[in-house]
């Protein structure tokens, strides 16, 4: 059986890759969104599980959609958020 990454770090890695694809800095997202720039580091790095509050302002901090920028594209590695996504649709 093969594992499949922490729904943290595969979170993060998005985030990471929607603030480098901007040419955003930690500390210009962490400013947008009224956060600290450690706060955003740990998030990109799956060190912490953001509430969704959270995701949602980071995600209005990079210009993206929560749903479709973020979840949408980590839910191929959990059905069940994907689920989750299609019952709120």
């Amino acid at each position: 059986m093969t594992t499949r990454p922490p729904l943290a770090h595969l979170l993060g890695s998005q985030l990471r890759w929607l603030r480098t694809e901007r040419e955003l800095t930690l500390e210009e997202v962490a400013l947008r969104c009224d956060s600290y720039r450690g706060v955003v580091r740990r998030i990109e790095h799956g060190e912490h599980d953001p509430s969704i509050e959270t995701i949602v302002r980071v995600a209005a901090a990079l210009e993206a959609d929560p749903v479709h920028d973020v979840l949408v594209v980590i839910a191929d590695d959990y059905p069940e958020l994907f689920a989750l996504l299609a019952g709120a649709a």
